[in-house]
């Protein structure tokens, strides 16, 4: 999902509990190596200073949390 910076951090201000954005998620390409069970997505995320980060989480996580590409949560949330 393309959002501005100004979009991302109009999405966080309106949630003042979450502190970071989803901007994509995908399913994870990893080459050669064996497929996990359950698999992984990848997702990248920003935060309101513009520092993206790039993480893993398996598919289960990312649906009992309920995200989706545009929503906003708790980077806590996404390292249990």
């Amino acid at each position: 999902m393309k959002l501005s910076h100004e979009e991302i951090a109009a999405r966080l201000a309106a949630s003042p509990e979450h502190d970071v954005c989803v901007l994509r998620i995908e399913e994870g390409d990893f080459g050669c190596e064996e497929h996990r069970d359950p698999p992984c997505l990848w997702l990248l995320t920003e935060n309101a200073a513009g520092e993206r980060h790039s993480l893993e989480l398996p598919e289960p996580r990312v649906e009992a949390l309920g995200l989706a590409e545009g929503c906003t949560c708790r980077r806590a949330d996404l390292h249990p």
